[in-house]
């Protein structure tokens, strides 16, 4: 007689039977899972790549608007500089018109300047006036003189 507190071989066959069973039902349920899950991972991957993609659109169209502004705005403001450019000029153009008034200007100026040390500093309105009259800017002191009597002679012609 079979003692049936022992396994017996078929026991044991049966058993191995069910082991695999379950075995290959738990490695199918993990590979459909890993499936599942690799699905999932490449669908999230998209989001994100269609969402990076969506970002540097964005910045790049951001970037071009800015652009576009700042054209804009440095046309404009090229257009206003130039304008005031063209009102100097034509200030200037008027008082070297009038030479005989800015050489008696500035020998009025220069026959009663006086200065503390040797090199001289004059007004930026001065300076002006020697630039449109064309007549180099003294610098020492010891150029005053050659510069007043050169003042004296153009403004007899």
């Amino acid at each position: 007689m079979l003692n049936t507190t022992q396994p017996t071989l078929q026991d044991n066959d049966k058993s191995n039977v069910k082991h695999r069973l379950t075995t290959q039902r738990k490695d199918q349920t993990l590979l459909d899972l890993n499936q599942e899950y690799d699905k999932l991972s490449r669908k999230r991957q998209e989001q994100c790549n269609i969402l990076v993609d969506q970002w540097q659109s964005y910045q790049q169209n951001q970037k071009d608007s800015r652009q576009s502004e700042i054209s804009k705005r440095q046309v404009e403001f090229d257009r206003q500089l130039e304008l005031l450019d063209e009102e100097k000029r034509k200030k200037w153009v008027s008082q070297k018109n009038d030479t005989s008034v800015i050489y008696s200007q500035l020998l009025a100026y220069l026959q009663q300047y006086h200065s503390d040390n040797c090199i001289l500093t004059f007004p930026t309105d001065i300076l002006d006036l020697f630039w449109s009259a064309d007549i180099q800017v003294p610098v020492l002191e010891t150029d005053l003189p050659l510069t007043i009597e050169k003042l004296k002679e153009l403004s007899k012609h």
